[in-house]
């Protein structure tokens, strides 16, 4: 009986093995690309709170930049000054609101309109290609 030697082999990394060279940078541009997937998915989830802060920053601007504005011509307090540029504050959004309710109203009674005369004729063409019975009602 003949005791055969054992084969030698050569040692490759395996898949848990990261000190290899090559496995390490593929790691690397791993951990890069879950990085950016992270930041995309965290840039979508906090889109409306960045822009409510973002919104706020700006108004706050608005409002110093006005106060400081209006301290040129009128010679009071800040706190009068900022009072007065609030109150035109609220004045606009008050006037946009009006303004913008008056414009959807507008909007809904000819989008109801259209709509009637769309229905009308899909009707129409019903009753004239023998779709609708003639003795169905014609219009609504």
């Amino acid at each position: 009986m003949t005791v055969e030697a054992p084969a030698i082999r050569a040692e490759e990394p395996g898949p848990s093995d990261y000190h290899d060279p090559l496995i390490r940078r593929e790691l690397a541009r791993a951990a890069v690309w879950m990085g950016l997937a992270v930041a995309i998915a965290l840039a979508v989830v906090l889109a409306q709170p960045l822009l409510l802060i973002i919104g706020g920053l700006v108004f706050a601007a608005i409002l110093d930049g006005g106060t400081r504005l209006l301290g040129r011509v009128l010679p009071i307090a800040r706190a009068w000054r900022l009072a007065i540029i609030c109150l035109l504050a609220l004045g606009f959004l008050v006037w946009t609101a009006y303004f913008a309710g008056l414009q959807l109203v507008a909007q809904a009674e000819s989008l109801q309109i259209i709509i009637e005369v769309q229905v009308n004729r899909l009707i129409a063409w019903g009753h004239l290609n023998g779709l609708i019975p003639s003795g169905s009602r014609g219009n609504l």
